[in-house]
């Protein structure tokens, strides 16, 4: 039995005692089959109804003749005129396969705005699938969805999608785009798109929080524009992506998880922003990056992080950044005086450059900052809004910040007045001329 086999029949197992429990729980709940029906459209319909929220819905089981052209509909009315929301297409279990699966005729599928899930390899080795059409509230796509569909040239992604498991689009030789519209805190799993050797251009819209080791060996994808609310950057999420010459990690990433751009050769070009905070082992193993910084917020460098052969400066912009990494012995190691960064390159014989000074600002110059005096509501002028702001202070309906208090303090007593109010509302209408 293959691994596919055997995922399935646990996955079956799984299905089967939610729907028939063994032992009584107290929140168990049922799925009652009412029937199975096939529609106008040729489409085969199982009727179910969950039993705790008395919600009728319908699973696609697949088409009784094949054609070029399969449009999931939202609804299905069945023979008795009960309307069910069609919600899901099936996958492969114990006793079924995918809904569509191995079609050699199946060249475009529209899918209904009510479908949530698309099943374990629904449409797994349709060779001629062409086009796809996701619709919004489309959540999830499970292992091997559509998965060695060798035709398939692009694909757009709805921003309603949570999670894409495993394998879902692995080895579609010929995908070249792959968009994401968004995401709904979306995770994108395991070799989701593992040797889609053809895949060019990956850009991800806001939503996604998650990448897995999802797309290694994708060895022509050279166009990668990650998502700005993406967290994590998992193993092996794009190593051998041999064409790839330059990427930048959003400031969202908190973690550049172990070999993630392993191995990707080209990779010359690599910007890390303030915000990240681990980069794993061998994250950055045998790339082609000359010039890297290191940001300040980073509080955890694995080894052989950076053995890059070809990495010639090493720059860390924080003071205590933990140095690692396997930096080579040719590297400029750069950083501030008195890091981590200095104690390290002359610790192990590495020529070590200082940056620019942070400024020095002494005790007495930081607790004077600038300010000008009336100006209570510091917006840098003086108006009739710095006497709306004093004569709320008055009444304790506003607290003014250590500088605003310094302004408008001309009697030196430590708190704001009303005779402070009158002083500023003078000088507003030219009844004096300093504000003493």
């Amino acid at each position: 039995m293959n691994f596919k086999k055997v995922v399935s029949v646990i996955s079956a197992l799984c299905m089967m005692s939610t729907v028939m429990p063994i032992f009584p729980a107290q929140n168990t709940h049922t799925i009652t089959v009412q029937a199975y029906e096939i529609g106008e459209d040729n489409l085969g319909y199982d009727l179910k109804t969950n039993s705790e929220t008395g919600e009728n819905y319908a699973v696609i089981l697949g088409t009784k003749e094949k054609r070029a052209e399969i449009i999931i509909p939202e609804t299905f009315t069945a023979s008795d005129g009960i309307l069910y929301p069609v919600t899901e297409i099936q996958g492969a279990g114990f006793l079924s396969s995918g809904a569509f699966c191995n079609d050699d005729v199946l060249e475009r599928v529209v899918i209904g705005k009510n479908v949530k899930t698309i099943g374990q390899e629904a449409f797994e080795n349709d060779t001629v699938l062409k086009e796809i059409q996701f619709s919004e509230g489309l959540e999830t796509i499970e292992p091997w969805g559509f998965s060695k569909c060798t035709a398939l040239e692009s694909v757009t992604l709805p921003a309603s999608l949570k999670l894409i498991e495993g394998q879902a689009f692995r080895e579609n030789e010929n995908l070249k785009t792959v968009e994401f519209l968004g995401g709904n805190d979306l995770v994108i799993g395991s070799y989701a798109f593992y040797g889609d050797k053809a895949l060019e251009t990956l850009i991800m819209g806001e939503g996604v929080s998650e990448i897995k080791d999802a797309f290694s060996y994708c060895e022509a994808l050279n166009n990668v524009q990650l998502s700005p609310t993406l967290k994590t950057i998992g193993t092996n999420a794009f190593s051998y992506c041999t064409a790839l010459t330059e990427i930048e990690i959003p400031a969202s990433v908190e973690t550049v998880g172990e070999s993630a751009f392993h191995m990707d050769s080209n990779l010359k070009t690599i910007k890390l922003n303030e915000g990240l905070k681990t980069i794993a082992r061998t994250a950055f193993w045998l790339t082609g990056v000359e010039e890297l910084t290191i940001p300040s917020t980073v509080e955890s460098i694995g080894n052989q992080a950076f053995e890059c052969r070809n990495l010639k400066t090493i720059t860390f912009l924080g003071k205590e950044t933990p140095v690692a990494g396997s930096i080579p012995k040719t590297a400029v190691i750069r950083g501030y005086e008195g890091s981590t960064a200095q104690e390290y390159a002359e610790k192990n014989g590495y020529t070590f450059e200082l940056i620019d000074s942070e400024p020095e600002t002494s005790e007495s110059e930081s607790q004077t900052e600038q300010y000008q005096q009336g100006d209570a509501d510091g917006n840098g002028k003086i108006d009739i809004l710095d006497v709306i702001t004093l004569n709320k202070a008055v009444m304790g309906k506003e607290s003014l910040t250590e500088n605003s208090l310094k302004a408008i303090d001309f009697n030196s007593n430590g708190k704001p007045d009303s005779e402070e109010a009158l002083t500023v509302l003078k000088y507003i209408v030219g009844l004096i001329t300093e504000l003493a």
